[in-house]
């Protein structure tokens, strides 16, 4: 029996490998883009690029350009829920993770005074408040209104108008029995 041993780096990357391909190939590359946009968003307001430095603002950030984006009566809440979770893919993937984990943000400071940010900004606070107000302003704003019933008089008018008008006399007269048994006028 032959023994092959595999390194602990190759039993990683293969684990690696089948974690990132739970999520189907479309779905990473919306989230690659998104995330691209994102880190466009922050270098075009002077601020580092979230690939490279994880700056301790970017929770507010992430925010920021969601409500850019979501500021539009066109864009629905799902793209910011879009860019929520490709930040939160981004930050939540192995090679990315640091002592804060991937389910949670932290900022901290260091023995200089310097801030930076330890784990996943979508899992900040303020953005799960942002998103859940989103969702309520984004249903408040297209609320679908009820049909108004049509009256009697208004029955009465339509019958009359389609009764006597070309091309659909034939039809209403044809059908005419099938509406005097369906309508009973008032005795």
């Amino acid at each position: 029996m032959a023994s092959h041993t595999t390194s602990f780096r190759e039993l990683l990357q293969g684990g690696i490998a089948t974690a990132t391909h739970v999520i189907k190939k479309e779905t990473r590359d919306v989230y690659a883009s998104y995330f691209k946009k994102f880190c466009e968003f922050c270098i075009a307001n002077e601020y580092p690029d979230p690939a490279a430095v994880r700056h301790h603002e970017l929770s507010s950030l992430m925010v920021a350009f969601m409500e850019s984006v979501s500021a539009s009566a066109a864009v629905s809440n799902q793209t910011a829920e879009k860019i929520r979770a490709a930040v939160a893919n981004y930050y939540g993937s192995y090679e990315r993770r640091d002592a804060a984990g991937p389910d949670k943000w932290m900022v901290v400071t260091d023995a200089n005074g310097n801030k930076y940010g330890l784990g996943n900004p979508a899992k900040d606070a303020f953005v799960r408040q942002f998103m859940r107000g989103l969702r309520k302003r984004k249903s408040t704003e297209f609320s679908q209104r009820q049909a108004t019933p049509i009256s009697l008089n208004m029955l009465r008018v339509l019958y009359c108008h389609l009764a006597n008008a070309k091309g659909f006399s034939e039809v209403v007269s044809r059908r005419s029995c099938v509406c005097v048994l369906w309508y009973v006028p008032d005795q």
